[in-house]
């Protein structure tokens, strides 16, 4: 993982037993990410479980303007993450992880750091902690997630996966707290 990757990863578990992580890659610009586990948790094998985070699909958050937002696979093949794109193979698809965000035109978010899911709603949060650099220069402008362009303070996103699924595709998302004092914005 690249270095500015969050080190607070979030899981929660399906109701068939897979595991759904979420991160956030903190850096301006960069994205929320979660990962599927192909196979089940087995509360009996703990050895079939340390290969959980093997096999599985790695997906990057769009949050659209209007509250909605999907989950884009990072899969070589789908997406226009293919040959043709600069993506060799699966492989270079996960070590290049930015890119491939980049290539699907997933949300470029203001830090994602910390991120946390409610254990009984199953709504899940994100700090985004601050980007003195949006719109500025050639860099993404504000957005309904993103909505302030010299973000000093931050603020916190909140979505609900669709029907409570944590491996659902799509979701619905929310500022939850915008932080700070509104009368310091520059």
């Amino acid at each position: 993982r690249p270095r500015d990757w969050s080190s607070d990863v979030c899981s929660s578990d399906l109701d068939d037993g897979r595991l759904t992580i979420y991160m956030g890659d903190d850096r301006q610009f960069e994205y929320i990410y979660k990962f599927v586990s192909r196979d089940a948790w087995n509360r009996n094998d703990r050895k079939a479980n340390s290969t959980l985070l093997d096999n599985g699909t790695l997906y990057v958050a769009k949050f659209n303007d209007d509250g909605s937002g999907e989950w884009l696979a990072l899969e070589h093949g789908r997406n226009g993450l293919t040959a043709a794109a600069g993506f060799r193979d699966q492989a270079d698809v996960l070590i290049r992880t930015r890119a491939a965000a980049d290539a699907v035109k997933a949300t470029p978010m203001d830090r994602p750091e910390w991120i946390a899911v409610h254990p009984g709603t199953r709504e899940v949060y994100c700090t985004l902690t601050n980007n003195s650099r949006r719109g500025v220069d050639k860099s993404p402008g504000v957005n309904a997630s993103n909505p302030r362009a010299t973000n000093t303070f931050g603020h916190i996103i909140r979505w609900r996966e669709l029907g409570g699924d944590p491996a659902a595709l799509k979701f619905q998302w929310d500022i939850f707290v915008l932080a700070g004092d509104r009368s310091e914005e520059h």
